[in-house]
């Protein structure tokens, strides 16, 4: 064989390992002895570093990407929700006017007299309750503009009827009556309906309820 021939296998084996690589291993690999198992681990170790590399440099980014959406998170909830409109004040009851509240006295200061008609007496009681209260009113009046007329107790209830000079006169000194310190420790109501007149005398009427105190006895 000439010399040629001798060298063309393998410059032609180096001209088609510039193009081919890793396939001209495979195609003229058979003479060779195979590569050991140390080779392959690292050829593999080589093949693995690129990819860890790239896994490495997109971790701080997935990371940046996992704050950015926890602090979105956190001003959305930290936020404070928005204010509800005032809501306006339900609108005050209508006060009455004066015929309605006269009315609504007349109905109590009657429905007190008839609970006042239909009880019984009790002389014992009634007879000291009624000198008690003629004494506390009298003395009451010593220095108002209002005289008592009449004081009347049956077995738990008292009715003492008053008079002043005018209608006007009653707001002056219906406090004293309802707030004074008396000898027995009853309820007490006063009723003074608005007359058609209010220039001339008026008479009013103080209920007392002695249940509670006489419950005590």
């Amino acid at each position: 064989m000439s010399r040629w021939s001798s060298l063309k296998v393998p410059v032609f084996a180096s001209a088609v390992s510039l193009c081919l690589g890793v396939v001209l291993a495979v195609a003229f690999g058979g003479g060779k002895s195979k590569a050991s198992p140390r080779a392959k681990a690292d050829s593999a170790e080589q093949a693995e570093q690129p990819r860890s590399q790239a896994v490495a440099a997109a971790a701080p980014v997935a990371v940046a990407v996992l704050e950015a959406r926890l602090a979105a998170l956190e001003t959305q909830v930290r936020a404070p929700a928005p204010s509800e409109p005032a809501r306006e004040p339900d609108p005050l009851p209508e006060r009455p006017t004066a015929e309605e509240e006269s009315r609504q006295t007349v109905a109590t200061r009657d429905a007190q007299q008839q609970a006042f008609d239909a009880e019984g007496y009790d002389p014992a009681w009634s007879n000291e309750a009624r000198s008690a209260f003629n004494q506390d009113l009298t003395t009451l009046a010593q220095d108002k503009n209002y005289r008592v007329l009449n004081v009347d107790c049956k077995t738990t209830l008292c009715k003492a009827t008053v008079e002043w000079p005018s209608y006007g006169e009653v707001r002056n000194t219906v406090s004293d009556l309802l707030y004074a310190d008396y000898h027995n420790n009853c309820t007490k109501m006063v009723f003074a309906p608005v007359p058609d007149n209010q220039a001339n005398p008026y008479q009013g009427t103080v209920m007392y309820d002695c249940t509670s105190a006489r419950a005590g006895d």
